[in-house]
């Protein structure tokens, strides 16, 4: 799925809660949404998408411009994917909807 998202330029919304695509799926993902330009709404619910997956989530909503809602709910990207996707917001310009529920980022 990674790799389509790289090359589709129509795909709008992306529905894959509750697949378990882990590590590889999601940094795949996080790599694609670099140079994706139509994907509007992205849904990673409950996936085991660990610290470095969500460092690479963050690393891509820094270029991103297009992606308007990000559904991360049930993972457990930690303290420090939480920082990677707050970094990330600083220069972001499209994503207006961010759900982190669930996912052990602490108070940091």
């Amino acid at each position: 799925i990674g790799e389509a998202l790289k090359l589709n330029r129509s795909l709008e919304k992306l529905k894959l809660g509750h697949n378990d695509i882990g590590p590889e799926g999601s940094i795949a993902i996080g790599e694609a949404l670099k140079t994706n330009t139509s994907l509007q709404i992205l849904n990673l619910l409950a996936n085991n998408i660990g610290t470095e997956d969500g460092i690479a989530i963050g690393e891509a909503l820094k270029t991103n411009t297009s992606l308007q809602i990000l559904n991360l709910h049930g993972n457990n990207i930690g303290t420090g994917g939480g920082i990677a996707i707050g970094e990330a917001l600083k220069t972001n310009t499209s994503l207006q909807i961010l759900n982190l529920h669930g996912n052990n980022i602490g108070t940091g």
